[in-house]
């Protein structure tokens, strides 16, 4: 069976992700079709999250704790499971600066016609990294940083996964 993606995972230093954030937020290709959403795990309180949303452009499809069974009731810092659609990609940076606090998240782009079917599988799949629904639109990309990886040396880790059709503004810095 033919592949009609691609992924890679890699260790990066904190600097790289602000350059490609950065190299994604102006790429210069025609984004009136695309959908542009960060889904991810954060530190930063609900009201900070919610916050943001007067400041910025962007709209608050979930946030919720990702404490489970008897965990809800101990009083310890627990992430929270975040979707937001960003409505311009201009601010991506100043996105990423404000909600960044030991966090996992990705930035999702693809085309707009399965929007509704995103959001409907991220309501199921509380997964920082899951991606899947965009798989079946082939000029997806999305872009995923790890800013608390065990695993690696920096503490930071970039996952990328494209679509084959993936606007080459997008891909460029690969």
């Amino acid at each position: 069976m033919e592949k009609y993606f691609r992924e890679y995972t890699r260790e990066i230093t904190p600097s790289r992700a602000i350059r490609i954030i950065k190299y994604i937020q102006s790429a210069s290709f025609d984004n009136r079709d695309y959908c542009l959403y960060a889904r991810g795990d954060t530190f930063k309180s609900r009201q900070e999250i919610q916050l943001l949303e007067t400041k910025l452009p962007i709209e608050i499809k979930t946030i919720e704790s990702t404490k489970k069974g008897v965990w809800k009731v101990i009083p310890i810092p627990s992430p929270k499971y975040f979707v937001i659609k960003i409505n311009k990609f201009d601010v991506l940076e100043d996105f990423y600066k404000s909600i960044n606090d030991i966090s996992i998240m990705t930035f999702c782009i693809f085309d707009k016609s399965i929007e509704s079917n995103f959001l409907r599988r991220m309501a199921r799949e509380k997964q920082a990294t899951y991606i899947e629904p965009m798989y079946q639109d082939s000029s997806y990309f999305a872009y995923g940083i790890d800013t608390d990886d065990q695993e690696s040396e920096s503490g930071f880790r970039e996952f990328v996964s494209y679509g084959i059709n993936a606007p080459r503004e997008l891909i460029g810095f690969l």
